[in-house]
């Protein structure tokens, strides 16, 4: 068993005793900490940084911003591009497109 027993009904608990309930520094810590173990220093460091490089991943392997929205939890879809970084090489081939005798 992973979750160990408390009376706490929060979903993330802190690692040690006495659990209590985490709060927003705790996951900034726990993450800003973990990015600098791995060797990644600079820009977004907190927990939002994971949502960021899954949406960016996402869109890497062809998921629409729509898919990337319901992913994320959003219910609009605009609020995805927030977290949807556009990729120059990802875009390359959309500027590239001939649009022929249509010009």
């Amino acid at each position: 068993e992973i979750r160990p027993e408390c009376s706490c009904e929060q979903l993330f608990l802190t690692l040690k005793t006495p659990y209590r309930g985490a709060n927003k520094r705790s996951f900034y810590e726990l993450t800003s900490r973990r990015l600098k173990q791995i060797g990644i220093s600079r820009g977004r460091m907190g927990p939002h940084s994971i949502r960021h490089a899954r949406a960016t991943s996402l869109l890497q392997e062809g998921a629409s911003i729509k898919e990337i929205g319901d992913f994320l939890g959003h219910r609009n879809p605009e609020s995805s591009l927030v977290y949807a970084k556009f990729d120059v090489e990802l875009l390359r081939p959309v500027a590239e497109f001939s649009l022929g005798s249509l010009l």
